[in-house]
């Protein structure tokens, strides 16, 4: 067993769609994209035809998981990528599974955590920056940060896993899964980022400061919209405990054998980045108490 150390890279999961929707916004004040643009302006020509009022569904309405669009099969993904490890499956198969099952409601209509949403901003991506969403993340985000650990799989800097790596590690049907080394190509845009903690916390930082969007791109960020037990806005979500008085700001993301929590503390002015493998855990929790004692 490898003791786990700040500096390990690990996949950072949905904390991908922060990254994603920064972009956007990105693009968005560049006079690139309108986030109120019918998203089938940029997507590849039927992309979404199947879909009941497909042409109400709005780049923001992908961006904060109201554009009525199911989710893909991510047990099914899996087993079919650990069944051809040296075939990626391909992110048209994931958003093929989500358009295949027909519109939950209508657009603007409810409330559904899809990441089949992101999938297709990934191509709003490639569209709107008129290159790549991999070489738009480099270029607005992850070079100019300096985040020297921060990579999208599909970059050809991270072909191979990046070391020292956080594995993805798990029990299925009472036996050891690793899921380390399982390709991500079907998640772009989504989930497929693999960062550090001092990375995630650096970028969070900046985000908040304004040095990657805008204000005004940061308040749509934070519109934050009833979304069950939380808020969601823009590729970010808040978290309210009345009982503790803790509001947190972020975004939560799990893989199999991998969970990983980036938040801003808004009372205590607090960035909190955390990963935990081999098992569900809550791992913010425990960090706040531990926190409000050294607060005091």
């Amino acid at each position: 067993m490898i003791p786990a150390r700040p500096g390990m890279l690990f996949r950072v999961a949905s904390i991908s769609k922060i990254f994603t929707a920064a972009a956007l916004c990105r693009l968005s004040e560049s006079g690139r994209v309108r986030l109120d643009d019918p998203a089938e302006k940029w997507l590849p020509e039927g992309s979404l035809s199947r879909i009941k009022g497909h042409r109400e569904i709005t780049v923001r309405l992908l961006l904060n998981h109201r554009s009525g669009i199911d989710d893909y099969d991510e047990r099914a993904i899996l087993a079919l990528q650990r069944a051809q490890p040296a075939s990626p499956v391909e992110v048209g198969f994931a958003i093929s599974q989500g358009l295949d099952k027909g519109p939950l409601y209508a657009p603007d209509g409810g409330y559904t955590y899809s990441n089949v949403n992101y999938l297709l901003l990934s191509l709003v991506i490639d569209s709107a920056s008129g290159t790549s969403y991999e070489r738009c993340m480099r270029d607005t985000i992850i070079d100019p940060l300096g985040l020297t650990n921060t990579y999208t799989p599909t970059d050809p800097s991270a072909a191979a896993l990046p070391e020292p790596f956080m594995g993805c590690l798990c029990v299925e049907n009472n036996e050891p899964a690793d899921y380390s080394a399982t390709y991500k190509m079907y998640d772009r845009g989504a989930g497929d980022i693999i960062s550090t903690v001092q990375d995630l916390n650096a970028f969070h930082e900046a985000l908040r400061e304004c040095r990657i969007i805008d204000r005004t791109s940061l308040a749509q960020m934070e519109d934050f919209h009833s979304a069950s037990t939380h808020g969601y806005g823009l590729g970010y979500m808040r978290r309210r405990d009345d009982a503790s008085g803790v509001t947190l700001v972020g975004h939560e993301g799990a893989y199999p054998g991998s969970w990983t929590r980036l938040y801003y503390w808004v009372e205590a002015d607090t960035y909190i980045a955390a990963n935990v493998n081999g098992g569900p855990a809550n791992v913010v929790a425990p960090i706040i108490s531990y926190l409000q004692q050294e607060l005091r």
